[in-house]
């Protein structure tokens, strides 16, 4: 492979655009489905950002098609000369466990091919039904991280100032982004690092990679308290002995052991203060004199009404003692004064009360609409209605539905009240409620006690299929463990398909989120069918458990239903055994 797209590859091969080059000319039909698939896959690493895409031999572990072609193609990673390399290792990783589903990851190191620079890698294996056949590996650039650090290369536009800067470092205590200061003032890095002891071969690598990456020692107190799994900030010096403000943190990502931190120059951080602590003593020596004379002329304002009743009262005894009974009779106060500030007070009084009055109101009624909100709608609907959304409308290719129907409850009004009716029939709804929200389930009430779950709609899982399962282990214990405490014997009647479905929300006065595929009525139908106590289900939803490796002891069930035209088997699976089923 590498002769006929590596070796005699023309020189104008590429010149509709880079690793353009679809067909070697050999006649192979390797060529004729490297030309089929060549333009899309190319086209999903331009548009993600990736350096390269690889697809390798689950088995003998041969890269059998990268984009970008450089020397690795055509090598093995179990023997070939890369075998000691990041990508060997991510794809030793996945032939270890191929879990369907699952993304592995590997720490950036040196790639050769890729002229030494700093990459790492991400890989899945590819399924063709329940057979692992292969696995895509994708070549991750330092450049999408370098992106993310440093905001663009605009650090003062990310409030990180004329010194901040963010990067990352691994349990080597070697960074994995560029260092600021290296890529602003290459030659003021180098002086400074120099001076902490950075070895001069060290400094000519980064010297000629143009990159701090894999070659910058971070030994600070802030990175080694970051990879302990710590959070916080203190001041230290940093990796160019400079005292800096830091923070620091672990980052929680599986496979990788890195930490990140943050730090800016301590006296950078600190300069805002300085200058604050100034313009307050400033302002303080010009206002001081100022808010004095108000607060005299205001105080004055305020006596002045005051004084005036004093005196009049004081004149009105002066006259009343010296005899002057008519004069004292005669006086009156120009201005009610004191009468005036009472009814002021009284009606802010009135105000304020009138004004909490109406806050309780107005927090009761909101109460009353978020209670009215979550339960009328799936959760993560009413938390996008609640944000404003007004018109939602969800769809899903594949999810999971249920139909629950609880047997034998009306049997318990024999002998109950219509209040301890009222109660378990509350108890069960938040039970079923509860288990929802737990394993991401939308629960739909309906009449009676009967209610519709959906996995996988306005919520998108992968694993839909074996929340469902989780949650109807949970919900056969709670019959169970209802049962045992109320001395009865509820059942639970269950039918479960999978499918397209969809599911809108549209606010004309009515909080109605309508879900619609043929899978709602086809798990009611199969729901109705039960023979005793268990889950029916359709022949479309055993196919695709089976693909996602969820098997039980399904029995195939006496009745059948009508699915395109045409008599399809239901298959039946009792409540006993679904306890014992083993979900991931």
């Amino acid at each position: 492979m590498q002769y006929h797209y590596l070796a005699t590859r023309p020189a104008d091969a590429n010149v509709a655009g880079p690793y353009s080059y679809a067909n070697a000319g050999d006649g192979s039909d390797y060529s004729a489905y490297h030309e089929t698939y060549h333009a899309g896959l190319r086209e999903f690493m331009q548009r993600f950002g990736y350096y390269d895409v690889f697809l390798i031999d689950f088995d003998s572990g041969d890269i059998v098609y990268s984009v970008a072609k450089e020397v690795d193609f055509g090598t093995n990673l179990l023997t070939g000369p890369y075998r000691s390399t990041g990508l060997a290792e991510v794809v030793w990783k996945v032939q270890r466990e191929p879990i369907r589903g699952r993304a592995t990851i590997v720490d950036f190191s040196p790639y050769l091919p890729s002229y030494n620079a700093p990459a790492s890698f991400i890989a899945a294996p590819i399924y063709n039904g329940p057979h692992v056949i292969g696995i895509i590996a994708l070549q991750v650039p330092v450049d999408r991280i370098q992106d993310i650090m440093t905001g663009e290369r605009n650090w003062s536009n990310e409030g990180m100032g004329e010194t901040g800067e963010t990067y990352i470092i691994g349990q080597d205590m070697l960074m994995r982004s560029d260092s600021r200061f290296l890529i602003e003032n290459k030659s003021d890095y180098f002086d400074m690092v120099r001076k902490t002891g950075l070895s001069e071969d060290i400094m000519s690598l980064i010297d000629k990679m143009e990159t701090s990456i894999l070659l910058q020692p971070v030994q600070t107190e802030g990175a080694m308290r970051a990879l302990k799994g710590d959070t916080g900030y203190l001041v230290s010096n940093d990796y160019r002995d400079v005292t800096v403000l830091s923070t620091y943190s672990k980052l929680d990502i599986d496979g990788l052991d890195w930490g990140i931190v943050s730090e800016i120059d301590e006296s950078e951080a600190f300069e805002p203060i300085g200058k604050l602590l100034q313009r307050i003593m400033i302002s303080t020596a010009i206002f001081i004199p100022i808010v004095a004379y108000l607060s005299f002329w205001l105080s004055q304002s305020f006596l002045r009404p005051v004084r005036h009743l004093t005196e009049t009262a004081r004149e009105m005894k002066r006259k009343y003692e010296d005899g002057d009974i008519e004069a004292a009779d005669a006086m009156s106060f120009k201005s009610d004064n004191a009468s005036e500030y009472q009814d002021l007070s009284h009606a802010l009084n009135h105000i304020l009360e009138k004004t909490r009055d109406d806050m309780k109101d107005t927090r009761q009624r909101q109460l009353e609409y978020t209670n009215l909100v979550t339960s009328a709608l799936p959760l993560a609907v009413a938390e996008r209605f609640r944000s404003g959304d007004k018109h939602i409308f969800d769809e899903s290719k594949m999810a999971t539905a249920l139909f629950v129907q609880i047997s034998n409850f009306q049997s318990l009004m024999r002998d109950k009240d219509f209040a301890t009716m009222k109660a378990y029939q509350f108890e069960l709804d938040s039970a079923a409620t509860k288990l929802g929200h737990k394993y991401g389930l939308d629960v739909f009430h309906q009449i009676g006690m009967e209610f519709i779950a959906v996995s996988g709609l306005t919520t998108q899982y992968m694993n839909h299929s074996e929340r469902v399962f989780r949650f109807l282990k949970e919900i056969f214990a709670a019959i169970e463990k209802f049962n045992a405490a109320n001395d009865c014997h509820l059942e639970l009647d269950i039918g479960l398909d999978v499918g397209p479905m969809v599911g809108s929300l549209e606010t004309d006065g009515v909080l109605d989120y309508d879900i619609l595929g043929e899978v709602i009525y086809t798990c009611r139908e199969v729901g109705y069918l039960g023979e005793s106590e268990g889950i029916c289900v359709t022949e479309r939803a055993i196919k695709y458990l089976k693909d996602k490796s969820i098997t039980g002891n399904f029995k195939k069930a006496k009745e059948t239903i009508v699915l395109d035209d045409k008599p399809t088997p239901v298959w039946w699976i009792s409540g006993d055994d679904v306890m014992k089923m083993k979900v991931e």
